[in-house]
């Protein structure tokens, strides 16, 4: 995907590890790429069901830029507010997905394809670095079992090897935990805290897309 803004970014911070919060911010956050690749294995009924087991390799950058930073629990230190363009956070989720799916493809028209796709996610490992401009680099390593994705896709067939595809894209990954590491500017390696990493999204999207086969 290409840099472009959405929407906003929340940060909270536990400094302590003690379970109270101790620091919030807010910005606006930028989608600087998104990267999504894989592969599938399929095999298809003669009535248009199948079944599917995927990979999936995701990884992303978001930009928190501007906005302002909040001491909820110091009432004495003002907010602390950011250039309009400045960077505050960078946020990095490398995440890789196995999929088990069943799809049902139906031919609308001799040129019109719809196909629908289900997929449970019984496996999500995350390698996810926070990092803030002020000198402070956190490392999330996690793993989850349970996820889920649809997908909703309706082609117009030029011949058998070339389409033209319109899809509705979802996928919800609930809980993701693992182990949380950390490293101040001025050292030279992570060490791993008494935090937990944690993690969870919701994605959709809306592609157009053309493909064409040549073996």
């Amino acid at each position: 995907g290409f840099p472009q803004k959405s929407g906003f970014m929340q940060d909270y911070d536990w400094q302590n590890y003690d379970g109270v919060l101790t620091d919030y911010s807010c910005h606006s956050n930028l989608l600087d790429f998104y990267i999504n690749a894989g592969l599938a294995l399929h095999y298809t009924l003669s009535c248009g069901i199948g079944f599917s087991l995927d990979w999936q390799f995701q990884t992303r950058k978001f930009i928190a830029q501007g906005g302002y930073k909040a001491y909820p629990l110091d009432e004495s230190q003002p907010n602390w507010e950011y250039g309009e363009n400045e960077r505050v956070v960078e946020y990095t989720p490398k995440s890789h997905l196995v999929g088990l799916g069943v799809f049902y493809t139906a031919r609308l028209l001799p040129t019109l394809e719809l196909r629908a796709i289900a997929t449970y996610i019984p496996f999500i490992h995350t390698v996810a670095q926070d990092y803030h401009v002020w000198g402070r680099t956190f490392i999330d390593i996690m793993t989850g079992y349970v996820g889920y994705r649809g997908q909703l896709m309706l082609s117009h067939l030029f011949s058998e090897k070339a389409r033209l595809s319109l899809s509705l894209y979802y996928e919800h990954i609930p809980v993701l935990k693992g182990e949380n590491f950390m490293r101040e500017e001025y050292q030279s390696s992570f060490y791993k805290t008494s935090a937990l990493g944690g993690a969870s999204w919701k994605d959709f999207s809306v592609t157009l897309s053309y493909r064409h086969e040549f073996f």
